[in-house]
Order: C-alpha cells, then sequence, then structure tokens
C-alpha cells in the first residue's frame, strides 16, 4: 500500500505542478457548464410558450371495461387545453388514418389514440417539436393512468398502457416539472470529467511509462504491478471525487441545481461510468504501440463518445447513420440511466439496457486489455 501511495503522490505533484494540467481537468469542464447553460438556459422557457396542436381519436371499448377509459383520457385532456394559458390544443375531427396524415403532413404535433384500454401516443420522428408534446403527453397519461388504478383500487396491475413510439414511459419514472437545462446539462458534464479521465491519465501514463522502460523495470523493483495501477485508479479515482465536487458546487451556486448525487442509483451509474471509460482507457493502452499512437487514437475517440453520446444535447433522434454510432456508444446508456436517477430527464432507452450495454461494453475492453496489455514496447 505505501508504493501504491508514493505512485498517487507523484502524480498528485506532477499535477499540481502542470497549470495546463489543471486548467484543463478542474477549469475547463466548469467554464464549458456556465457557457453552455448561459447559451441554452433558456430553452425551458421557449418550449413553455410553444402551443401543441395534437389530435385526440377515440375508439369505443368493445369488450366494456370497468371503466371508461377513452372518456378519461379525453376528459384530462379537454380541461388542460381549456386552462389558460394553455399549452395544448386539442383537436378531435378525424379518424386515425387522417390524423396520422396531418401529423404526417406537419399540421399536428401528436396524435393521442385510444382503443379500449390503451392508449398509444404517436409522433413523427425527426421533429423536435413532435418529439416534446410526445414526451409531455407520455407523462400526462402517466398520471391519468395512475388515477386510474387508484380509482378502480388497483396497485400493481395497470388499467391503461401508455406506448410511446420513440420514449417508452417507464413505471415508477421519476416526476419532472418544468425542463431545466442546467439539471439536464450537470450529468453531461460529470461523464465528460470521467470520459476525459478515463481517456487521458491512463492512457497518457501506461503510453509513456511502458515507452520509456519504466513498466519493465517494475520486475526489479520493490514497486509491483498491482501497486502501481492501484496508484494510478486512486488518483483517478480522487481527481473525479474533486471535479465532482466542483461542478455541483459551480450548479449550486450559479444555477440553483439541486441533485441528490449520493442517491444509491445515482453513485451506482457513476461508478459503473468510471468503470466502463477506465477499462476503455486500458484497451487503447494495450492496442496501442506507442504513447502517441495511445493519445491519437484516444482523442479520437473521446470527442465522438461526447458529442454522440447525449452529453450536452439529445441525439436520440438523429438520423441513420449516426444513430446507429449512437446506439453502440455506451455513454449514451449511462448518461440516459444517470439523469433518469437523478429525475432530470426520462431516459429514451430502456432501464435494463442502461444497465447491461455498459457492464458489457467494461467486460469487453478488459477483456481486450488483459489479452494485449504488454509490459515492454
Amino acid at each position: 500500500m505505501r508504493q501504491a501511495f508514493a505512485v498517487f503522490r507523484g502524480l498528485v505533484l506532477s499535477s499540481l505542478r502542470d497549470k495546463y494540467t489543471l486548467f484543463w481537468d478542474l477549469v475547463f469542464p466548469l467554464v464549458l457548464l456556465v457557457i453552455l447553460v448561459s447559451i441554452f438556459g433558456n430553452i425551458g422557457n421557449t418550449i413553455s410558450e410553444i402551443v401543441f396542436d395534437v389530435g385526440l381519436v377515440v375508439e369505443e371499448d368493445q369488450a366494456g371495461g370497468l371503466l371508461p377509459v377513452g372518456a378519461v383520457v379525453e376528459g384530462a385532456l379537454r380541461e388542460m387545453a381549456s386552462g389558460g394559458p394553455s399549452w395544448l390544443n386539442l383537436l378531435k375531427r378525424g379518424s386515425l388514418d387522417e390524423e396520422l396524415s396531418a401529423l404526417a403532413e406537419g399540421r399536428r404535433h401528436a396524435v393521442v389514440h385510444v382503443s379500449g384500454a390503451e392508449v398509444t401516443v404517436h409522433v413523427q420522428e425527426g421533429r423536435m417539436l413532435s418529439e416534446i408534446a410526445g414526451d409531455t403527453l407520455g407523462q400526462v397519461l402517466e398520471s391519468v393512468n395512475v388515477e386510474i388504478n387508484r380509482r378502480l383500487g388497483l396497485i400493481s396491475s395497470a388499467s391503461v398502457q401508455t406506448a410511446y413510439r420513440n420514449v417508452e414511459a417507464a413505471a415508477g419514472s421519476p416526476e419532472q416539472g418544468g425542463f431545466d437545462f442546467a439539471a439536464y446539462m450537470v450529468p453531461g458534464i460529470i461523464l465528460m470529467v470521467f470520459l476525459s479521465s478515463g481517456l487521458g491519465p491512463m492512457v497518457q501514463h501506461l503510453g509513456v511509462d511502458r515507452e520509456l522502460g519504466r513498466l519493465r523495470r517494475l520486475f526489479a523493483a520493490p514497486l509491483g504491478r498491482g501497486q502501481y495501477f492501484a496508484g494510478i485508479l486512486f488518483y483517478i479515482l480522487a481527481l473525479s471525487l474533486v471535479q465532482v465536487c466542483l461542478i455541483y458546487g459551480v450548479g449550486l451556486l450559479l444555477f440553483g441545481v439541486r441533485l441528490n448525487l449520493l442517491a444509491w442509483d445515482a453513485v451506482f451509474f457513476m461508478v459503473l461510468a468510471l468503470a466502463a471509460l477506465l477499462a476503455l482507457g486500458f484497451a487503447i493502452s494495450a492496442a496501442a504501440k506507442t504513447a502517441n499512437a495511445a493519445a491519437a487514437l484516444s482523442n479520437g475517440l473521446m470527442y465522438p463518445m461526447m458529442f454522440l453520446g447525449g452529453l450536452y444535447f439529445p441525439v436520440m433522434q438523429l438520423p441513420y447513420p449516426f444513430k446507429l454510432i449512437v446506439l453502440a456508444n455506451p455513454v449514451t446508456y449511462l448518461v440516459n440511466g444517470l439523469r433518469h436517477s437523478l429525475g432530470v430527464f426520462t431516459s429514451p432507452t430502456p432501464p435494463w439496457a442502461n444497465v447491461v450495454a455498459p457492464l458489457c461494453f467494461t467486460a469487453l475492453m478488459l477483456l481486450v486489455g488483459l489479452r494485449k496489455f504488454k509490459w515492454d514496447v
């Protein structure tokens, strides 16, 4: 343990002496958070001023259910549409085919179809306002579903099944009020610094030490290989903890963002994210022949993973082939899981995928790293 602490201490002192490293590790994430929130922070107010045109199609329940679900849904939507000012303009004029045609032509933002006890929200993929309308309606119908269950005395079995084309409403989703871009950005910046740590210090120190022959000399030194890796991991963990505290502090002081980062599910996703991205850094160090090649590969992966992982903006509606990259990117599931666990944004990917996909990615990267890693050039 003393040798591992010596490695940790050496890395800390080296970082403190390097003003360039201090800026990019500690200051730049805070500057980026402030800039993005300052520019796009009013997006929630802008969205709140939009009125969505929503078509409603209700088909009679031929099976004779316990409760007229169509009437309940229509009544709830009409009540919201009649309030002033309202975000909803409810239109009930045609059949399902006619309403879907109006949706395809851009004359509707979304269409709600009630057939028996099943409620479906139709949206047009790729239209931002349609996606926002669908997400809002999905959450409204979840509340209607809870009320119907309460009236029928049901606890676990749902009487209304809400199907949303792109974002499936999950049971027990965190409640959300107005969209807060600052709260949306804080988890993204946290995972950005984790990605930088996994593809920065891990790749840099392993690549340079191996190229200079330091790793080979570990065989003849009191410092063991396990202690060497432990020292690097302790340094990255300490750096990540400081970064998270600074990001949360700036979000709280400047933008009033209050997130329960100590909740067990939030801690789980942060630990999983750090493990997955460190495993990626280890695999890159193992596959690259030189330190320069490792740095080039890590930089080449870092920025696409950031921007196509949804750290800064929603990416689930990108066209193919970009959407394939989004779905193959472990950062997508990690940030969705973290935001969902913090109650910031409903995850557009299934909750099980937010856990399984990063775990499989971590196992694969560790397997590649362990098989390919060499202690000498």
